[in-house]
């Protein structure tokens, strides 16, 4: 499966210098935490109630 962290990786490179002049910070940012968006932190966090203590796993959103 290819995911977009994949698709990042591969023509992020061409992309920055094609529109280097269009790019803004919060663009490069963004472009690397969706790059690295559960990676560092696994797949999933642990979520749990603080009423019931229910516990579930929610996918990481990229940017954590």
């Amino acid at each position: 499966m290819i995911t977009l962290a994949s698709i990042i990786t591969q023509f992020k490179d061409s992309f920055l210098r094609k529109y280097k002049d269009f790019v803004l910070p919060g663009h490069k940012r963004a472009l690397h935490a969706m790059e690295h968006c559960r990676d560092t932190h696994g797949l999933h966090m642990m979520a749990q109630c603080t009423k019931c203590s229910h516990v579930t796993y929610i996918p990481h959103s990229c940017g954590l």
